[in-house]
């Protein structure tokens, strides 16, 4: 992962914070295998000098869902009808989207926040590139009540600092 540009760090505006994430050294789309569940997503982070968190994206909730407009890298499969299929992937007749990351390729992931109308000094960027699996809801559905939580795992992180300007 790479910062390409964080932009408008004004106290009061929207920033704009744009991570590119590379597929370099596999010679497959990315994540790969069975895309009945896995995915990769970035979990960001805007944080003030002080390391006050300011804005997030890309939680996890308690039940192992991905927080609602995250970007993420993923299949989503569907029905002959175009109806997403999620879960039970038996049913799944046709890919209706693929987001994944071709080899050699990237995807650029962009971020837009409020910047709060007191902040000075520095902005701390921090991502984390996280993958899953398979979803805590399908391993639930195969499982059941003693399914295992699914573990996130971090694939790589970034750190980084843009000055908030004074205009």
């Amino acid at each position: 992962m790479e910062l390409i540009s964080a932009s408008n760090v004004l106290p009061g505006a929207t920033a704009t914070v744009v991570i590119r994430v590379h597929n370099t050294g596999a010679g497959h789309k990315l994540p790969t295998g069975f895309p009945e569940g896995r995915e990769m997503w970035v979990d960001f982070r805007a944080l003030d000098g002080k390391g006050k968190e300011l804005y997030r994206l890309g939680r996890i909730d308690d039940k192992g869902r991905l927080e609602e407009g995250t970007p993420s890298f993923k299949v989503v499969m569907g029905d002959d009808e175009g109806k997403i299929i999620d879960l039970e992937v038996w049913k799944a007749t046709r890919i209706l989207h693929d987001s994944r990351i071709m080899p050699r390729g990237y995807a650029d992931v962009r971020f837009d926040f409020k910047v709060p109308a007191d902040l000075t000094g520095n902005l701390v960027i921090k991502a984390d590139l996280c993958y899953h699996p398979f979803s805590q809801a399908f391993v639930d559905l195969l499982m059941g009540k003693e399914a295992p939580k699914v573990t996130t795992v971090v694939m790589t992180s970034l750190s980084a600092h843009s000055a908030v300007s004074t205009r």
